[in-house]
């Protein structure tokens, strides 16, 4: 059975690491190779058939430029909504939420800002998602991660049992809808929407990601990004 999904764009950061060198533009909106970051996701997002809509979750002030600049000078017609961010990433989420119709059955969540996922990463962690209620793309860390406190290592920890989350993340509409209806009713802020569910109890499968899906946040993931771009331009000619 195919299943109804919306995909939610937090992209209403104020980007002030990148603002550092960049104060007039916020970095979802900062060209990458001639095109705005904000717009290659969409773009991505657009092309994959399992998404039904995007609603997009912008800065104050943003909404027009999105509109003009992004959604109708790339021709992206499944962005269905356009809303104002928060002071948090929860809080846009939630005003995502409300332009969501009471027919959908799954919310992906996908960052403004990660330009690079793929169809494959979309099409997997959907299908996860139907399964179990929720998912969300992850890669293994290649280095050895430890804990710190006081500014002293306090131990090592065993990289089997440790997955660096990424987006996409997809969750049933009402997992999604309850989680952040219950933390702001706890007055709980997660640094992600998985850590919301994980909160009521839902575990949510992991989907592989990739180094390259990157989220870009500071100028130095810029240039990143544009090596990646060059890269992926490269395979394309051979």
């Amino acid at each position: 059975m195919t299943m109804k999904t919306v995909a939610i764009i937090p992209a209403g950061g104020a980007g002030k690491r990148f603002n550092k060198n960049k104060a007039d533009t916020k970095k979802q909106f900062i060209e990458l190779e001639g095109i705005p970051i904000l717009a290659r996701t969409l773009i991505a997002l657009s092309k994959a058939p399992q998404i039904d809509e995007i609603i997009v979750v912008v800065p104050p002030g943003g909404i027009d430029y999105t509109r003009i600049e992004i959604v109708e000078k790339y021709d992206i017609p499944k962005v269905s909504a356009i809303a104002v961010g928060g002071d948090t990433r929860q809080e846009s989420m939630s005003n995502g939420l409300k332009h969501v119709a009471k027919n959908i059955d799954l919310i992906l969540v996908h960052d403004g800002v990660r330009p690079f996922v793929t169809q494959k990463m979309i099409g997997d962690v959907i299908k996860a998602a139907g399964e179990s209620g929720a998912a969300i793309t992850a890669i293994r860390p290649f280095d050895t991660v430890k804990t710190v406190d006081g500014g002293f290592v306090q131990s090592t920890l065993k990289r089997d049992g440790i997955a660096l989350a990424q987006t996409p993340q997809c969750f049933r509409y009402s997992i999604l809808k309850n989680a952040v209806s219950k933390a702001e009713a706890e007055n709980f802020t997660g640094t992600d929407e998985a850590v919301l569910v994980e909160l009521m109890g839902v575990k949510a499968l992991l989907v592989e990601g990739a180094t390259t899906n990157i989220k870009i946040t500071a100028p130095e993931d810029l240039k990143l990004a544009e090596a990646i771009l060059a890269l992926a331009d490269a395979d394309q000619q051979t």
